[in-house]
């Protein structure tokens, strides 16, 4: 989660020093989303029109232990094994964050491209049929799975719907590739100078 922190400091830094050099300039934010990864997030960065522009995004998902469900201090063999308690499914947590470039294209079109770092966490849920752990009985540990990190290239298209010297909203459609996922969003965009 540090490494994550970090990574979105350091490209705000660097987008906020772009901002400086005079040009037309259009800051951009919105909901984004990797379906069905991590279908929450949040995307932000610059435009340029006459030279590359830099986006920084960050997507998670929903499915995360409550800190009355999970059990740190208990493993998944002990769940099983030890307390024979029943098990009631998986859970992957999963965080993304993405930097990259962007370039306008032609009026109303821009392209951006860059890398992806991925972060999946494995948990298990189990029944204790005594209802002395967790949330009524529900708890989760951490899965015999190894939770997994991976780096990958996201790429894609925005398309404003006005661009010329206006705010504009803009439709968002891409794609992360490691993990593979589909992206989507929408947001809108302001012009700085």
């Amino acid at each position: 989660m540090k490494k994550i922190f970090f990574l979105c400091l350091i490209t705000l830094s660097g987008i906020y020093a772009q901002s400086e050099i005079v040009q037309s300039t259009k800051g951009f934010f919105g909901y984004v989303g990797d379906i069905p990864i991590a279908p929450l997030g949040g995307m932000g960065g610059v435009l340029k029109s006459e030279t590359i522009g830099y986006y920084f995004s960050i997507r998670l998902d929903t499915d995360e232990p409550t800190d009355k469900e999970y059990m740190s201090t208990m493993n998944y063999n002990q769940a099983k094994y030890t307390f024979n308690d029943s098990e009631r499914g998986e859970i992957w947590r999963d965080i993304g964050v993405s930097v990259g470039l962007t370039k306008i294209m032609y009026k109303s079109v821009v392209l951006f491209g860059g890398l992806s770092y991925y972060e999946r966490t494995h948990y298990v849920k189990f029944f204790d049929k005594l209802y002395i752990l967790g949330d009524s009985g529900n708890y989760v540990v951490d899965g015999p799975k190894k939770s997994e990190s991976s780096i990958g290239l996201n790429v894609g298209v925005m398309i404003f719907f006005t661009m010329q010297e206006q705010n504009s909203w803009y439709l968002m459609l891409g794609s992360n590739i490691n993990p593979t996922a589909f992206q989507l969003g929408i947001g809108y965009s302001l012009n700085w100078f």
